[in-house]
């Protein structure tokens, strides 16, 4: 793909975040209509996200071998029509398992493959800038989906089956565009040889980056759990739909400003600088996170209003250094796999998180998010020890 086509990665990307985040705002209200307890709302998404692990690898190798724009079309109109499947045949409950799955699966490939496209066409000298660019059209794409959603159902009277036909509506145009505009792949000659080869690519991952994996584990597992239960949190105070989109859209703009700010500092891709700065976003997130959601709920407002916010600026910035710290790992020939693997990590941490969160939450009670911030701890203390590790062998070098 051509480099002059880059711009509207950030805008195509955006619109898969707008399409994949207008359901997030009814869920709550959506899995109450169907007479489950609020703990499927967690076991819902983990679901999706269980696809999404195993997808994650799967489009990322194959899109290395034979191309990227295709499987994201495909995967963009899969997530649609498991979504409609998911909103309209759920009178059987193993189908309701089997559409989370699926529609996980083939989600995961937009997901990886919009990342890996911004990757090919970024040097590495930009990359830090670049992918910082990217995270935060993504997130001001899930803030804008939040407000869809929100006002669509509240505010609209949409049904949710509506809801869902606009969102699987919304897919299809996204892959329709993405194939018109993202322009012609370079063909690349691949060894057939060894087929394989790029899969052994892992194992060249290397101790240190392994272990950086284990905290991009233990951050997304403490992150999804604020979250997701966060939107529950907020109907349970007795807010609805709409509030909470419009809340999620105003944080997600701030959010994304501040990354846009933040982040390029470090455009020198300096490893050693990455790691200093992680470990202090993760440690204002376990800090802003103990005091919004351990404060009295009359003070609710007042406090997501300023803390929380805070807390999503480091959160939106620490995604963006996480995709490029790891994507230094990469070569051309294996960027989507790569990439894959950090998206499976991340999946991985949304399916154990809302499983620990369904069977922890409770109406109005703050253990789950004391509890995330525990494992933003663990993340924040391997961070620490890569970064004294790199540190002492810049010194002996």
């Amino acid at each position: 793909m051509k480099k002059t086509y880059f711009p509207l990665i950030f805008i195509l990307y955006m619109l898969w975040a707008i399409a994949s985040n207008i359901i997030h705002p009814i869920t709550t209200d959506y899995v109450h209509s169907l007479a489950l307890p609020t703990s499927y709302f967690g076991f819902f998404f983990s679901l999706m996200s269980l696809g999404q692990v195993v997808g994650a690898i799967f489009w990322g190798y194959l899109s290395d071998k034979i191309g990227r724009k295709l499987l994201l079309c495909i995967g963009t109109i899969g997530y649609g029509v498991f979504q409609l499947c998911f909103g309209f045949i759920n009178q059987w409950p193993i189908l309701i398992l089997l559409f989370r799955i699926l529609g996980g699966f083939f989600a995961s490939a937009p997901v990886t493959l919009f990342i890996t496209f911004a990757i090919d066409n970024l040097s590495l000298d930009k990359r830090v800038k670049g992918l910082s660019f990217l995270i935060s059209f993504k997130f001001l794409g899930e803030s804008l989906g939040y407000y869809l959603g929100g006002a669509l159902y509240s505010y609209f009277q949409m049904s949710f089956q509506q809801v869902f036909i606009f969102q699987a509506s919304l897919c299809l145009f996204t892959a329709i565009a993405s194939y018109i505009f993202l322009g012609k792949e370079k063909k690349e000659k691949v060894n057939n040889t060894n087929k394989l080869s790029s899969l052994k690519n892992i194992n060249q991952l290397g101790l240190i980056n392994t272990v950086f994996l284990i905290s991009v584990l233990l951050i997304a597992m403490g992150q999804i759990n604020i979250n997701k239960y966060f939107d529950v949190y907020f109907i349970d105070l007795g807010y609805n739909a709409g509030q909470l989109g419009l809340y999620c859209f105003l944080t997600g703009i701030i959010g994304c400003l501040g990354n846009l700010l933040l982040v390029p500092l470090f455009k020198n891709e300096n490893k050693i600088k990455i790691e200093f700065v992680l470990p202090l976003f993760i440690l204002m997130q376990i800090t802003t996170t103990l005091i919004t959601f351990n404060s009295p709920t009359s003070l609710f407002i007042p406090f997501i209003c300023s803390f929380h916010l805070l807390y999503t600026i480091c959160k939106v910035s620490t995604l963006s250094l996480q995709q490029a710290y790891i994507s230094k790992v990469s070569k051309k020939e294996n960027h989507g796999l790569i990439i894959g693997v950090m998206q499976s990590i991340l999946s991985l941490g949304n399916v154990l998180a809302p499983l620990i969160g369904s069977a922890i939450y409770k109406s109005k009670e703050v253990l789950i998010f004391n509890i995330a911030a525990l494992l933003l701890g663990g993340g924040f203390i391997i961070l620490i020890i890569i970064f004294i590790i790199k540190s002492k062998k810049k010194q002996i070098n």
